[in-house]
């Protein structure tokens, strides 16, 4: 029919195994493999994960510093109520406090 070649079927394609892999593949087998040893290896080091969560809330969450972690969870629920109300508080004061000053004003 003609001289078309056949498609080679290659099982390892892409793979970091792989014999005939180039310069460049065998780069960036090697820099995944780094990035997979670095994350299994992160996730077993002490004070990542919910550690590391805790001590960011207590430095977000003021007078959290010395209590337990249902003191610091019972804290954050109050911070973020009285927030809450900060915020209604001050959107009051932006509806209203213009319409007052133009009262003054004539």
């Amino acid at each position: 029919m003609g001289d078309s070649p056949l498609p080679v079927f290659l099982p390892n394609k892409g793979k970091c195994n792989s014999r005939k892999s180039t310069r460049i593949k065998s780069k960036r087998c090697t820099r995944m493999f780094i990035k997979r040893k670095a994350r299994s290896e992160s996730s077993r080091r002490p004070g990542s994960g919910i550690e590391r969560k805790v001590r960011t809330l207590k430095k977000l969450v003021p007078n959290s510093g010395s209590t337990g972690l249902d003191g610091l969870f019972r804290e954050t629920a109050d911070y973020i109520l009285s927030l809450e109300v900060r915020v209604k508080l001050m959107q009051v004061m932006v509806k209203y406090l213009p319409q007052r000053l133009k009262l003054q004003t004539l």
